[in-house]
């Protein structure tokens, strides 16, 4: 995993949650059920003002309301705080702060929060690195099928980090990526498979499968 990854653009991370809202409501409703107290409404809320959709910009806005909802432990909210933390947008960069809040998302298993947490603790981003830490989280974003997590998840059974090397896993999860169509979980797959023998590549593709199945039987049970 590469140190020097820079920080989450926040524009990219807010267009995802636009499109998984499934409605948008108007300003004027969403604030007013906002100030009522619901979380939803609160994360909404601060979405809009981080975008200026319906509303100028307003970063410290943002802060304020994703605030509100991720202290009642709505998870995107939560999420959202971290990545505003971790950018300093509309608050003084706080990256131990950004841990925090991942960490409370990551639990509830939101998966771009385990994602995220994953390779700051690689990085050593308000924390001290721990590449088990790394594993830990990545295994939970890879095992619901995020492909960035099954990627980088591939590159530390390869190298070593934080585990004994194991060409066997390091194959499962590139090939999982590589299923997904990341460009570089192919390249990696394509490498790895010259590392294993016939018999260590055939008991590789059926793991691999048996993981796909899983993640896809548990991707509907949450539809």
């Amino acid at each position: 995993m590469n140190a020097q990854k820079k920080l989450v653009p926040l524009l990219f991370i807010l267009c995802f949650f636009n499109s998984a809202w499934g409605w948008i409501d108007t300003f004027e409703n969403t604030f007013k059920k906002a100030e009522q107290g619901h979380a939803n409404a609160q994360y909404s809320l601060g979405v809009m003002y981080s975008e200026g959709s319906q509303t100028p910009q307003n970063y410290k806005q943002a802060v304020y309301w994703f605030t509100k909802a991720a202290e009642q432990g709505y998870a995107k909210a939560q999420y959202c705080l971290g990545v505003m933390y971790i950018n300093g947008y509309g608050i003084t960069q706080y990256l131990a702060k950004a841990i925090y809040w991942y960490t409370k998302a990551a639990e509830q298993n939101y998966v771009f929060a385990q994602y995220e947490l994953g390779w700051m603790y690689a990085c050593g981003l308000g924390v001290s690195q721990n590449f088990k830490q790394t594993i830990y989280w990545l295994t939970k974003a890879a095992e619901q099928g995020y492909d960035l997590a099954q990627y980088e998840l591939g590159c530390m059974y390869h190298k070593g980090m934080g585990v004994k090397p194991d060409f066997r896993l390091a194959y499962v999860w590139e090939s999982l990526a590589a299923e997904q169509g990341l460009a570089a979980a192919i390249l990696n797959r394509h490498i790895i498979a010259k590392k294993l023998s016939h018999q260590e590549l055939l008991e590789a593709k059926a793991l691999a499968a048996e993981i796909s199945y899983k993640i896809n039987i548990s991707t509907k049970k949450q539809k």
